[in-house]
Formats: C-alpha cells, sequence, structure tokens
C-alpha cells in the first residue's frame, strides 16, 4: 500500500497565552473523523513580537512576508515549502 505523507508549515499566533508545547499537543491530540490523518509535530521554533492590530501577520496580503522575515526563510523553497498565496488563504 501506498499512501502521502508530506510535511506543513503552520503559523500559529497565539494570544491566549498557551504556549507552543500546548499548540503542539493540540494538533496532535485532535479529533479527526476516522483519524483521517494523525498529525505529529516534528519541530518547533518560536519568536516573540511586539502585537498590535496593526502588526504584519494580522492581514493576509502581508502575513507571508513577515512569516518569512520572522523566521529567515526564502520565499522561493526549493522544497516545495512556500505558504500559499495571501488570496488563497482568504478563501
Amino acid at each position: 500500500m501506498k499512501t502521502e505523507v508530506f510535511k506543513l508549515t503552520v503559523l500559529v499566533v497565539d494570544h491566549d497565552g498557551i504556549g507552543a508545547k500546548a499548540a503542539k499537543l493540540n494538533l496532535e491530540n485532535g479529533n479527526f473523523a476516522n483519524r483521517c490523518i494523525s498529525p505529529y509535530v516534528m519541530d518547533m521554533e518560536t519568536r516573540v513580537v511586539d502585537w498590535t492590530d496593526d502588526h504584519p501577520l494580522n492581514f493576509f496580503d502581508r502575513m507571508k512576508e513577515t512569516f518569512y522575515e520572522l523566521f529567515r526563510e526564502k520565499k522561493d523553497d526549493p522544497r516545495g515549502n512556500d505558504l500559499p498565496e495571501a488570496a488563497d488563504l482568504a478563501e
């Protein structure tokens, strides 16, 4: 049997202060119908930012660029790990 294995890059803005470990556990222990997916967080990185309603991560049209600046990744990742375009996120 063949099955797909893929990597997802997820940005979590933690206004409630639950922390990276709790966010990880919430993803891994989520109820997914028929256990159709079994996520396991393989790696975590955390940055602390000064948040206001005008923070660029709060806007779809600026989120992608800000994410890459914050985590110092290239926009054109040759491994295909790009975030969706802002228009795709808004749908």
